[in-house]
C-alpha cells in the first residue's frame, strides 16, 4: 500500500526580488572565502507546509514540514479544539529552535490525520501557550517534526523520548518505513 502526504510548496524571498542573483551571491562569497563552513548555505527560501486534522473530527492546521526537528505540535495562530480523542497527559513542552526562537504548553494525546490512508491514533501533540509561536507567520500554525525520535528527548517535562509521527505511522503499521524519503 502507498499512502501519500500532500504538501504545498511557498517560495519565500523574504524581500529578495532576485532569488537566482541572492544564491548566485552566496555560492561567489563561499567560493571567495575558500569555502568557509561560516557562510550559511541554507535553502531559506523554500517552505514546505502541509494541512492535518487534529482530533475527532478533525480541525484542521497548517502545519510546516521540519526534518530537522522531531516534535509535532499546533496552536501558532489557531487554537486547539479538543474533541472526544482528546487526552492532556498533564505534561509540559518546550522546544527551542536555533538561538532564541522556541515554544511551550502543553502536552496531549489525539487522532492526527493527514488524508483517508494517514491517520495515527494517540500521537503526542504539543498546544502552544498563547504567544509562544517560534515566530511562524504566514498563516503556518505549528510544525510537523519528521527528525529522529532522540530530537524529542528534553522537550517533555516527563523526560523521555516522545514517539514521533513516523515512528506512529510505523509502530501502527500504517506505513513500512519509519524512513523519510
Amino acid at each position: 500500500m502507498t499512502a501519500a502526504l500532500k504538501l504545498a510548496v511557498k517560495i519565500n524571498s523574504s524581500g529578495i526580488k532576485n532569488i537566482v542573483a541572492a544564491d548566485r551571491a552566496r555560492v561567489q562569497a563561499l567560493i571567495k572565502s575558500g569555502g568557509s563552513p561560516s557562510i550559511s548555505a541554507a535553502n531559506a527560501q523554500l517552505l514546505y507546509t502541509t494541512e492535518v486534522g487534529v482530533g475527532t473530527p478533525p480541525t484542521y492546521h497548517k502545519l510546516l514540514v521540519d526534518t530537522g526537528s522531531s516534535n509535532t505540535w499546533i496552536g501558532a495562530n489557531q487554537s486547539y479544539v479538543k474533541t472526544t480523542t482528546s487526552k492532556d497527559t498533564g505534561s509540559q513542552f518546550s522546544v527551542t529552535y536555533g538561538d532564541s526562537n522556541g515554544v511551550d504548553g502543553e502536552e496531549y494525546l489525539d487522532t492526527v490525520t493527514f488524508n483517508s490512508d494517514l491517520v495515527i491514533e494517540k500521537q503526542s501533540i504539543g498546544v502552544a501557550s498563547a504567544g509562544s509561536n517560534a515566530g511562524l507567520t504566514g498563516g503556518i500554525d505549528g510544525i510537523l517534526g519528521l527528525g529522529p525520535v532522540d530530537l524529542t528527548i528534553g522537550t517533555s517535562s516527563n523526560d523521555v523520548e516522545i514517539p514521533t509521527v513516523l515512528d506512529n505511522l510505523y509502530q501502527q503499521k500504517t506505513i513500512s518505513s519509519e524512513q523519510c524519503i
